[in-house]
């Protein structure tokens, strides 16, 4: 391989090796024909580490009811609600990840820091690399 061609090949993304965790190939994912004929995808293991929220979403009575199970689950698992410990004797600037500011974070400029972070969980996940 000359020194030309390896350049090339490091710069396609579609040359690149990943794997992924839907089981569809990742050419394939990101083909046209997909976005065509979708097809439900299901990250393997995210439905068994998070049973008690799909065991809620289940249960939900509409759309607005899930919405909000789904946002008291985030707020548990990311812990977005500062206990009473914190409140009384933790700094108050203290740093809490948020699912929401990752995703505003990467709405307002998908090379930022959020959207690195987005776009690793993609890759890992979908086996979809970033392109820009």
């Amino acid at each position: 391989m000359t020194p030309q061609d390896e350049a090339n090949h490091a710069n396609d993304p579609s040359r690149w090796y990943s794997t992924n965790l839907v089981g569809i190939p990742t050419w394939l994912l990101a083909s046209v024909e997909f976005n065509a004929h979708p097809q439900a995808l299901r990250i393997a293991g995210a439905q068994e580490t998070h049973r008690g929220l799909f065991r809620l979403l289940e249960e939900s009575t509409s759309s607005e009811d899930a919405a909000e199970k789904f946002r008291r689950y985030m707020d548990i698992v990311f812990q977005l609600t500062p206990t009473q410990y914190e409140v009384l004797y933790a700094e108050l600037r203290r740093f809490r990840p948020s699912y929401l500011k990752l995703m505003e974070g990467w709405g307002f400029d998908s090379n930022s820091p959020q959207g690195a972070v987005l776009k690793g969980w993609v890759e890992s996940r979908f086996g979809l690399t970033p392109s820009f």
